[in-house]
């Protein structure tokens, strides 16, 4: 799956087509989190751009978030109740 989402997203090398990539939207525990082009595209300091989503290499059917994801959902862990939960999303600048 992960495969098929990577070639069919074109990033352009030189960042022109961020706001026309489509969202991303993943629902976990009924609640819908959404990346936008802008979350999910990764810009060098050339400034040159290039998709943020990567196979895990480990398992096939398994699906691991990553910095991307992160990057707008932090993650609050309470050790002592054993949960793990997500924060408001934190707007990215445009840049």
């Amino acid at each position: 799956m992960i495969s098929q989402l990577i070639n069919n997203i074109s990033v352009s090398p030189d960042c022109s087509n961020i706001d026309t990539l489509p969202s991303l939207s993943f629902f976990l525990e009924g609640r819908q989190f959404t990346l936008e082009g802008k979350d999910y595209v990764i810009k060098s300091s050339d400034n040159k751009c290039q998709i943020g989503i990567r196979k895990s290499g480990v398992e096939k059917d398994l699906f691991v978030f990553g910095q991307p994801f992160f990057k707008k959902y932090p993650v609050y862990f309470n050790y002592d109740l054993k949960t793990i939960s997500f924060l408001k999303p934190i707007p990215k600048e445009d840049a």
